[in-house]
């Protein structure tokens, strides 16, 4: 498969408006995109804390979900939403 500067990541997920929307609203290439991974400063905001706690919890292995990507800290997206609706995301202090 050849390279294509106007392809989207394969790390993205995308679905056309005229999947979700009904049949009048459809606007033609149109889309919406789900990230497949989340940045320490998403992942905070997720969990309502600061990123310094967010780093401070991966080096414990206290989330799951975490790669590298070179020297950046990212955090797969559905784990993490497991790991929340499973009631184990902030710590119930910050509640």
């Amino acid at each position: 498969m050849a390279y294509r500067p106007d392809a989207p990541p394969r790390s993205i997920v995308a679905t056309t408006k005229a999947e979700s929307a009904p049949a009048g609203d459809v606007q033609p290439n149109r889309c919406t995109v789900t990230p497949v991974a989340l940045s320490v400063r998403q992942v905070a905001e997720m969990l309502g804390t600061t990123p310094k706690s967010i780093y401070h919890r991966a080096a414990r292995n206290q989330l799951p979900g975490q790669f590298r990507l070179g020297r950046t800290l990212m955090f797969r997206r559905a784990d993490l939403l497991r790991f929340i609706a499973e009631g184990r995301g902030p710590s119930p202090r910050s509640r």
